[in-house]
Order: C-alpha cells, then structure tokens, then sequence
C-alpha cells in the first residue's frame, strides 16, 4: 500500500512542471494513489482467498492498477478546478503517511499485515 501511494507521489512531484498547470493537481495526487489502494485489494484478496500468492499475479495486477490511475488522473484534470484542492490534499496525504506509520509499527493482527519469513507483525525489534 505504501509503495503505491510512495511510488505515484514522488513520480508526480518530480514531474511537476509537467501537471502543474492541469485542474485540481494537488488533488490528485492523494484521490489518484488512495483510489489506487482500494481497487488493489478489492480485486487482490478473493484471488489471493482463491489462489494464494503468486508474485507474476501480483506485479500482473499492480501494472494494470496503474493503468487504471491514469485513466482516473485523467478524469480528475478535466473536472473543473476545486477551489480547496491544495489545502485538503496536503492534509489528507499526510493524515495518510500518519496511517502508514502507525501500521507499520503497530498492526492489527491480519493476514495483511503479517511477514509470512519471520511469522510476525510489524517491524521486528530484535527480538
């Protein structure tokens, strides 16, 4: 989740100039990666419940996950420009960098969260 959200992020702020002068950019760039998120794991988990890991799958589905955020990035640029954008997004995003934070040190016992090598939650604090 983080490499999605990570990944689009630092790819749109480096080629700012490009989008800058697109309707709502800023909101984009948290609507786009988050949207990303959910429609990964809507389609991810009952394959994964079905079929179990399988990494072709897994980097199979991220590309055309990415596929799908353009097409959504392309949506958003043609809207008309929100007046908020700027504000909201930049809390959002790091509300969103708050969330990972906290569910990289402390998460909830899930099969989403678990490191299948070391069978444990979370960062390994040497134990």
């Amino acid at each position: 989740m983080k490499l999605i959200f990570s990944s689009y992020l630092i790819y749109h702020l480096l080629l700012k100039k490009k989008f800058k002068k697109e309707n709502n950019y800023y909101l984009e760039l948290f609507i786009v990666p988050f949207l990303g998120i959910i429609i990964y794991l809507i389609i991810y988990l009952p394959i994964y419940f079905l079929f179990g890991e399988h990494l072709l799958f897994s980097i199979l589905w991220l590309l055309i996950v990415i596929i799908i955020e353009i097409y959504l990035r392309d949506i958003i640029f043609r809207k008309k420009d929100f007046q908020n954008g700027f504000v909201i997004s930049m809390i959002a995003i790091i509300a969103m960098y708050i969330v990972f934070l906290i569910l990289t040190y402390f998460p909830p016992h899930n099969f989403l969260f678990i490191d299948t090598t070391t069978n444990t939650y979370g960062i390994n604090k040497g134990k």
